[in-house]
């Protein structure tokens, strides 16, 4: 029942049912209940109390007051009658037994979601974890990633790269959705709006999943993620994933990474340290007092901190700053016209809450001396189901704003739209290829500023993989169907590169080391 309980909150939030995953969150517990607002941790607190209370009562009151006959006729019905329930438990007597895939009934995956029961698919996947982690690869299948990757004959020079400072800002949850959603007129993001209306913008940028260490792990080491987690939780894999910050700080750039929150949680810290990060500024760097959201330091005080060490910081430099007040239960000390009750409500007023904040950022940073010798980078972490409500297994559920802004950038890429569907597991790449850098393994990634770019991009959720073509088809796998569940795609040897990719995408993680 408490697995039921808690899988019901957590599905709103992650789009699939719990599994052992969540533990890995255990080890930092006041961020792993950072997303339930107030009203919700003392309710489930109470829930908690109330069972525990029910079964004192039924074990210390109500069972001692039952008398049972035991005879040898019941022992032998006892005995007798546990095949049955290994049977019942197993759902078949052929060589497969059931899995969760008998569950799935419907086109609809939520459907298909309340299907599987939660506690079972906890045990399952805690018990049996190879069930959902091996994904086997051929060598024979290499020659269908070739559709994945693009052949660059000519790569566009975007920004001057002598000694350019680097300024990235990842954005915690915010979707690509959310530039063509108003309400009643307004729209969250006027600020982010404005900013990639004057840089160089990519609307059709997909992350690679759908978590915060996820979107980092592809952000600084073009990892794609996997169903059940991501790269961080296996530092003894660092060694055979790609280094970005490294790069930069190689080439005499200090380097410093700000987020308001624990930066232990998932890991974080471990995988930035690894990355090349020289410095981690996060919430046990700032005041006690300042921690007022659940989740540790709001994006105001935080991007406060970072314009102010920015401006003084020895150049080049590469600092980065993560968000986090748009994160669950999006609590925030802001007052927009779309707060109200509703999560859409409270999500909205939350992105409103950091947009403002980036805005003065954006304005202040192109006020400075920095600013002609800079580039901005602007990224999402990953989507959100809100504010269109699409579910995980939906392509827009994984669409995220990359912008490229500042001084930096020639005129020419100034107020310019790229169309093309670029993968956010390409940013470590392609920024390199600019500044002339490379890393060995991220050679299989693409460089999105190749002239006339064009290639297919991919997403991972829980349990499967959806690729989005050039020409907008979608294919969209669910490994616990067994089967495609969306697709317009009707080329089946791309549909078999699809498959492909996901398996060789995998291997990071199937490998010892």
């Amino acid at each position: 029942m408490l697995i039921t309980i808690i899988d019901a909150e957590l599905y709103t939030y992650w789009g699939f049912k719990i599994d052992s995953s969540v533990l890995k969150y255990l080890k930092t517990p006041k961020e792993a209940v950072a997303s339930l607002s107030t009203l919700k941790l003392i309710g489930f607190i109470l829930l908690i109390a109330l069972l525990v209370w029910a079964v004192v009562v039924i074990v210390k009151k109500i069972m001692p007051r039952i008398k049972l006959r035991i005879n040898h006729f019941w022992q032998l019905n006892a005995i007798l009658i546990l095949p049955v329930y290994f049977l019942f438990a197993r759902g078949s007597i052929d060589v497969s037994g059931v899995n969760v895939s008998s569950a799935y009934f419907s086109q609809k995956q939520e459907l298909n979601h309340a299907a599987i029961n939660a506690s079972w698919n906890f045990m399952s996947t805690l018990f049996f974890p190879e069930n959902k982690k091996a994904v086997e690869w051929n060598d024979s299948l290499i020659h269908h990633l070739d559709r994945f990757e693009y052949d660059c004959n000519s790569v566009e020079k975007v920004f001057k790269t002598n000694k350019t400072n680097v300024i990235l800002v990842i954005l915690e949850s915010f979707t690509a959705n959310l530039f063509d959603y108003e309400v009643d007129s307004q729209s969250a993001i006027p600020n982010l709006k404005r900013i990639a209306s004057e840089g160089y913008f990519f609307p059709n940028c997909y992350a690679t999943g759908n978590r915060s260490d996820k979107g980092l792990s592809a952000i600084f080491s073009g990892v794609t993620a996997h169903p059940q987690g991501s790269i961080m939780q296996f530092p003894e894999k660092f060694s055979n994933i790609g280094r970005l910050v490294s790069h930069f700080t190689k080439a005499g750039y200090s380097t410093k990474f700000y987020y308001g929150g624990n930066s232990d949680f998932a890991n974080f810290k471990g995988f930035l340290i690894n990355n090349g990060f020289e410095k981690i500024i996060e919430q046990s760097n700032f005041p006690y007092n300042m921690r007022t959201s659940k989740w540790g330091v709001q994006d105001d005080l935080v991007l406060e901190r970072f314009f102010n060490d920015v401006v003084v910081a020895t150049e080049p430099f590469f600092y980065c700053v993560f968000t986090l007040s748009s994160h669950e239960p999006f609590e925030v000390p802001y007052t927009s016209s779309f707060d109200d009750e509703t999560t859409l409500g409270k999500y909205l007023n939350s992105i409103a809450f950091t947009d403002s904040v980036l805005g003065s950022f954006y304005d202040q940073l192109k006020n400075t001396k920095l600013w002609k010798n800079s580039l901005l980078i602007i990224v999402s972490d990953h989507g959100h189901y809100l504010p269109v409500n699409v579910s995980q297994d939906e392509p827009a559920h994984y669409r995220i704003p990359l912008i490229f802004t500042g001084g930096a950038l020639y005129p020419k890429y100034r107020n310019m739209i790229n169309l093309s569907n670029v993968s956010q597991t390409d940013i470590p790449n392609s920024i390199l290829r600019q500044f002339k850098m490379r890393d060995s393994l991220l050679e299989r990634g693409n460089n999105f500023f190749c002239k006339d770019f064009s290639a297919p991009v991919g997403f991972i959720f829980n349990f499967g993989y959806g690729v989005i073509t050039p020409n907008q088809d979608t294919i969209v796998y669910n490994a616990d169907a067994g089967h495609l569940i969306k697709y317009t795609c009707q080329d089946t040897i791309f549909i078999d590169a699809s498959d492909a990719w996901f398996r060789y995408k995998m291997q990071i993680y199937s490998k010892e080391k």
